[in-house]
């Protein structure tokens, strides 16, 4: 269900949520809206279960006037189904307005699906999360896909970990359970997350990096999410760190995710003729063998290259590093990517730039899907 709130009934609904507890002269004092104004938009705040009244405040006000009435925002009068799908899994998640996780659910699908097996193995996790979940306590569906995609329409235009091409998923939800839903590159959730309740909240210029199997990156621009004219922007996977004539039209990786990205480091140890090792085995043992350690030296300078770029345009406050390389090796970030960053930046570039981990290294995608849908409905 779609809310829709004029511009004064969200600032009042910001406020409210903001200060917790909070009383209708506050409101109008610190927004500068008359008490009539407030009045109204309060009650129909009230009305669709969005805000209640909870007690009084402690202090009486001058001339033995009432104390006045405190408001509260309801976190829970609506849920939002969020899905985040990945290399080995499709995780869903039930999570209330403030961003808490009530309950997840998972499936882990096998590598090579085809599509129609995708698409039943999706729908059976969204049915499965919203199975004791009424149709109208739920604001909408959020999705977030390991790939280029097309989020407005909803379509995916291809999924490297799954080899799958033109996925609408999109229509295959709505049409499924008849809620709106909302599609996003995974990346850009984890923006998202991160800007509203993670490491980089309170700025408003940020680049998130998911360095997993592929690689993605989230961008919050003057504090708005920004994905480009088709929103497919953050694909920096695609990103050049040298120029070697090669084409990458038909490919379902960029050179810069052919040097570090998980499933390419998968694809090295293979190479190498190391079957039984993992790419968690590549940093345990690159102090050890020099052919593994050079693709760990040269994966991270390659990414502080390809951040050089970024930084230029993009002029960030921070960067967030996640995902299931970047996370847990986040010391060679420290030790080769950054380096590489202040080496080949003047200062009055890179001096500024904040490197921090996720603070949502896990549910970062979720939480991001779940504001997504608050931000496309009455937000």
């Amino acid at each position: 269900m779609t809310f829709r709130l004029t511009k004064r009934e969200k600032i009042i609904l910001k406020r409210i949520r903001e200060e917790r507890m909070i009383s209708r002269v506050k409101i109008a004092k610190k927004e500068n809206i008359s008490k009539p104004v407030v009045t109204m938009g309060v009650r129909k705040l009230i009305n669709i279960g969005a805000v209640k009244e909870a007690g009084k405040e402690n202090k009486k006000r001058a001339r033995g006037g009432k104390r006045a009435t405190l408001l509260k925002f309801v976190s829970d009068f609506k849920l939002t189904i969020a899905v985040d799908i990945g290399g080995t899994k499709i995780l869903t998640a039930l999570i209330d307005l403030d961003g808490n996780i009530k309950r997840t659910e998972r499936i882990n699908p096998k590598k090579g699906i085809s599509k129609n097996r995708f698409k039943k193995l999706l729908l059976e996790a969204i049915k499965n999360i919203t199975r004791d979940i009424s149709k109208e306590k739920i604001l909408g569906i959020g999705i977030g896909v390991p790939g280029v995609i097309e989020s407005d329409k909803g379509v995916v235009d291809f999924m490297p970990v799954f080899s799958l091409r033109d996925v609408p998923i999109k229509s295959w939800v709505e049409q499924e359970f008849g809620i709106s839903t909302f599609c996003e590159n995974d990346a850009s959730l984890q923006a998202l997350s991160e800007s509203w309740k993670g490491v980089a909240k309170g700025k408003k210029n940020v680049i998130v990096i998911n360095l997993g199997a592929g690689i993605g990156s989230g961008l919050i621009i003057d504090g708005n999410l920004y994905t480009g004219s088709t929103g497919r922007a953050g694909e920096v996977g695609y990103l050049i760190s040298e120029y070697d004539n090669r084409s990458y039209q038909d490919s379902f990786f960029g050179e810069l995710e052919e040097k570090i990205s998980g499933v390419c480091l998968e694809k090295r140890l293979e190479e190498f003729g190391y079957h039984e090792l993992t790419v968690p085995d590549i940093f345990a043992n690159n102090q050890m063998d020099k052919r593994l350690n050079d693709l760990v030296v040269d994966g991270f300078k390659s990414l502080g290259i390809s951040l050089c770029n970024l930084i230029a345009i993009l002029n960030p406050e921070i960067i967030v590093i996640t995902g299931g390389v970047g996370y847990n090796q986040f010391e060679y970030i420290e030790k080769y990517t950054v380096p590489t960053v202040n080496k080949i930046l003047p200062k009055e570039l890179s001096n500024n730039v904040i490197f921090a981990k996720s603070k949502f290294p896990d549910e970062g995608v979720l939480i991001g899907a779940g504001y997504l849908i608050q931000k496309k409905t009455f937000l």
